[in-house]
């Protein structure tokens, strides 16, 4: 009768340990899995294409816009770079006026398609985005006009060979900032060379 009940104690024992090592397994087990739930909400939310309302536009790769939901905020176009013409303590860099009147006579009161790549804002609030107007994207039509250099930022480089490839063309055929003899640099715009335009477009 002894050893019977040290048996069936001793099985219960065993059981138990047995419930809590299993537990402890799963808890381990689930702590260790990444919850994505957050990440893959976000990148819904950032790379779901809208539609949006040109205000008004402050130079030639920034806007403002109004979403459907009512919405209004600054846009700032991904992968490319225009001239500065009003930027504080910059002059106004050639073909900047001429890329903001393109932009403008493009763009007022257009509603156009918003794509985002991996980032959401900039440094100073603005939307990046790839804007379309219709089936042509606006970033590169800026850049096929000579208007733009592409500037690469990563993690967003969706198009960058894309319009790579239209810069090239756009440098070929010495368009708009390509005209200037080493004006464009990897880092933006050289003011300091005099060389004259050999074609404004």
């Amino acid at each position: 009768m002894f050893q019977s009940n040290n048996g069936k104690k001793l099985t219960r024992y065993g059981l138990i340990v047995l419930a809590l090592t299993i537990s402890l397994v799963t808890a381990v087990l689930s702590k260790d899995e990444p919850d994505n739930t957050f990440e893959t909400l976000d990148t819904i939310v950032l790379t779901h294409p809208s539609q949006a309302e040109v205000l008004s536009v402050t130079d030639g790769d920034t806007f403002k816009v109004k979403f459907e939901d009512g919405m209004v905020d600054k846009i700032r176009l991904l992968l490319i770079d225009t001239p500065e013409t009003k930027r504080a303590n910059t002059p106004v860099q050639p073909f900047g006026p001429e890329a903001s009147e393109y932009l403008t006579e493009l763009l007022h009161g257009q509603t156009v398609r918003v794509e985002m790549d991996v980032t959401e804002r900039d440094q100073y609030g603005r939307i990046l985005a790839y804007i379309y107007l219709g089936d042509e994207m606006v970033n590169e039509m800026l850049i096929a006009e000579g208007l733009a250099r592409v500037a690469v930022y990563p993690p967003d480089v969706k198009y960058v060979d894309q319009l790579r490839a239209t810069e090239k063309q756009a440098k070929s055929a010495r368009l708009g900032i390509w005209s200037i003899e080493n004006y464009v640099t990897d880092r933006g715009y050289d003011t300091s060379v005099t060389a004259t335009p050999t074609n404004k477009k």
